[in-house]
């Protein structure tokens, strides 16, 4: 088969900000804690460039918060760049070419650099598991939708007042 390419072109990828640290447990041993375990919170933000020209922001937390367990904890924030050329695609194709694609690309890069990282780590290597992107999509839709719903609320109540 010949691959044809994709009207969304990955122009380039940055991590920003990364920091990780080993929490020593009892014995080392490459798969203790069981790495799977580990809490994942993930938050992105779509900001367009110029037309048709985009940046993804992606903020990853792992085994991070206060109940950290044993093991690694990462936090890294990184973007990409996106280019999509719309000529002849519909407007499904362009929503799912303008967020749950270039997240899933984005997540990948990110799921390559932090097993290359801590493949040198006292723990062994750290493989981010597959994360549902249409969720997390619709989680941030909710959060928008109430934040603009409390929003509105606050300003009417502040004209009544």
């Amino acid at each position: 088969m010949v691959a044809q390419k994709s009207p969304l072109l990955y122009k380039s990828f940055y991590v920003v900000s990364f920091d990780y640290k080993f929490k020593d447990s009892v014995t080392v041993e490459p798969e203790e804690p069981n790495q799977q375990d580990y809490m994942i919170e993930v938050d992105f933000l779509h900001r367009e460039v110029q037309e048709n020209s985009f940046d993804l922001y992606l903020k990853l937390e792992i085994n991070g918060g206060k109940e950290k367990l044993p093991g690694y904890s990462f936090f890294l924030e990184a973007v990409g760049n996106f280019v999509l050329i719309p000529e002849g695609l519909t407007e499904g194709a362009m929503k799912n070419l303008t967020l749950l694609s270039p997240l899933t690309m984005l997540i990948s890069s990110v799921r390559g650099f932090i097993l290359e990282v801590s493949a040198h780590g006292v723990a062994g290597r750290y493989l981010l598991p597959s994360i549902d992107v249409y969720d997390l999509v619709n989680q941030k839709s909710k959060r928008k939708k109430r934040s603009a719903k409390s929003k509105k609320e606050s300003v009417t109540s502040n004209e009544q007042n």
